[in-house]
């Protein structure tokens, strides 16, 4: 196996320059934060990554996405030499360890009075520009005077909001036949989250929907979807391997939208992503929903996210926003991924937990801790 290290910014910056080297079929061997460096700011993570002997080439392996590779790489190249939007939003994203000489100059352009929400919303894992964008746009402007904590509040809320502005997904506007797989980590609440989606009445309405499952590396992985499919009627199917996936699709399933479960495990491994990307390839999707688990922390959110996002995701769904104390890194993740979101979760409750505006939640979890 051959085996090098890459720095950047942020894991996703890192993980570009080293797949602008070894192509998509690397292995992630380790990470490690880097201390902060004044000559070489860019450094704050560093990557081992591989390619095994046994894996051709990515022009080799995959001609027939030979042409989106060589573009890919011919943008990112772009981004990282230029120092443009990516290379601002990984700088954003990155951990930020302030020195003592540099914590006074930190608090630059924010009155007196705005210092505390500033701080707060640090706590919270809001991303600085963000929280100081935010600040700067209340009416007290340079003046130390303080606003009491409504009059505050209610200043900021349209601006919060309108930071946060879902992009218009239309994914459950769609009329015609889906299939949609929700793909994620190990944990991330995956099948969770296609129970509530297949209940919600915000999300399909009265289409009628099925559920199928391709996860056979747990124990008993389809159990938990076919108690489900007893107690609601929502047609459940456990799909062994293509053969079976093929069958399925031919014995006139009836539902208009067809939620798949996929097995949840790291795609940093290459034998991984290429199953993933064959089951995707065979379902041909009208959409893909990364199920994104707000209890990691920020850096394992985007390494984990980013991967994802190159198998094909066109979708965000947050799931445990009631498990973290650190509700902001959601910011994080929208800034750098830059996909619609379809909701939230924010908590076990099947029906009741699915919250479609997450600017509304997120807004809410924020100002009881205020």
């Amino acid at each position: 196996m051959q085996v090098r290290s890459f720095t950047g910014r942020s894991m996703k910056d890192a993980m570009n320059r080293a797949k602008a080297t070894f192509g998509e079929n690397i292995v992630i061997l380790d990470s490690t934060l880097l201390p902060l460096n004044q000559e070489h700011p860019d450094r704050r993570i560093q990557l081992s990554v591989g390619i095994p002997d046994s894996v051709r080439p990515y022009q080799d392996s995959q001609p027939h996405q030979q042409h989106d590779f060589k573009r890919y790489l011919k943008s990112r190249l772009a981004e990282l030499d230029s120092g443009t939007k990516a290379d601002r939003i990984n700088q954003d994203s990155s951990p930020k360890i302030l020195q003592p000489e540099q914590s006074a100059n930190s608090q630059s352009g924010i009155p007196e009075s705005g210092q505390p929400l500033l701080s707060k919303m640090a706590s919270l894992g809001f991303p600085d520009e963000f929280s100081r964008n935010l600040i700067g746009k209340v009416g007290f402007g340079g003046t130390s005077v303080k606003l009491n904590k409504s009059k505050l509040l209610s200043s900021l809320q349209s601006h919060f909001l309108r930071a946060l502005a879902a992009k218009d997904q239309n994914l459950f506007k769609h009329s015609s036949r889906m299939i949609i797989p929700v793909i994620g980590p190990t944990g991330a609440g995956k099948t969770t989250t296609i129970m509530k989606l297949a209940v919600n009445p915000l999300c399909f309405g009265k289409r009628k929907v099925a559920v199928i499952s391709l996860d056979h590396h747990r124990m008993a992985a389809g159990e938990q979807l076919a108690q489900f499919s007893r107690i609601t009627n929502i047609p459940f199917a456990s799909i062994e391997d293509e053969v079976d996936l093929h069958n399925y699709f031919k014995s006139g399933v009836e539902a208009e939208v067809v939620l798949v479960d996929t097995p949840g495990r790291s795609p940093n491994f290459s034998e991984y992503s290429r199953e993933l990307s064959d089951m995707l390839t065979v379902l041909q999707p009208a959409a893909t929903i990364l199920t994104v688990p707000l209890t990691y922390d920020t850096e394992d959110i985007l390494f984990n996210s980013v991967l994802y996002q190159a198998l094909g995701a066109t979708h965000l769904f947050f799931s445990k926003l009631d498990e973290t104390c650190r509700p902001g890194k959601l910011v994080t993740v929208l800034k750098e991924l830059e996909l619609p979101v379809i909701g939230l979760g924010n908590g076990q409750s099947i029906t009741d937990d699915f919250i479609v505006n997450y600017g509304e939640a997120l807004w809410s979890r924020m100002v009881l801790e205020i």
